[in-house]
């Protein structure tokens, strides 16, 4: 059983990287990922939530360097992958650091943030004000077709540039978690809204169900 699951999971694994970056998706595909998704990682995903969708769902993600959790901070504080380094600004959405949330929260979120490119929402500049706080911090499931691998994260940033080639950014922790780092420093992804209304799923690497 464990080597059928094994082999199904592989399977679900080369029919993602059949799809070319940027790729434009059938309803049947985004229904048949979400049920693969559902199977292997135990979690609910989505391409579309509250109505919101992504400029993309399927290109390369690169390695970030550690964003302030609150002012003052330095990379020497930040535990792991201090190497890395510390970005010269605050992200998008501000401090990690906000009235009423614990510090093992701030911590968690800094350690599994992701960038995505929200200013190509075509909604972007005519509803920013709506847009920008329901993305805040939203929970995301990163996926890499190559290792298997897929880790929670939240939104902590805008990017990056176009020029880049990437399309997302990740911390460290998640693109150790994806199990491309330190050896990789971009890869393919698929990046998922992930359906957490109760916020009951933890941030971090997800063990798949094999």
């Amino acid at each position: 059983q464990v080597v059928s699951s094994f082999s199904a999971m592989q399977d679900f694994m080369n029919h993602l990287q059949k799809f070319p970056q940027d790729a434009s998706f059938s309803v049947n595909e985004e229904s048949e990922i979400i049920q693969g998704v559902r199977r292997f990682y135990n979690v609910d995903a989505a391409f579309e939530l509250s109505g919101n969708r992504l400029p993309t769902y399927n290109a390369k993600i690169g390695l970030e360097q550690h964003l302030y959790r609150f002012p003052g901070d330095t990379v020497d504080q930040q535990g792991a992958f201090q190497q890395a380094g510390i970005a010269p600004a605050r992200g998008a959405f501000g401090y990690f650091a906000e009235s009423g949330k614990s510090e093992e929260e701030m911590k968690e979120q800094e350690r599994y943030y992701v960038v995505l490119q929200t200013y190509m929402i075509p909604e972007w500049n005519s509803d920013w004000n709506h847009l920008k706080p329901w993305y805040k911090f939203r929970k995301f499931l990163v996926i890499s077709p190559d290792t298997g691998k897929a880790v929670v994260a939240v939104l902590g940033d805008a990017g990056p540039a176009m020029w880049t080639g990437k399309r997302f950014g990740g911390s460290p922790e998640v693109m150790y978690g994806l199990g491309l780092y330190p050896k990789k420093t971009k890869a393919p992804v698929f990046m998922l809204y992930l359906d957490d209304p109760d916020d009951s799923i933890r941030l971090g690497p997800v063990v798949p169900r094999i």
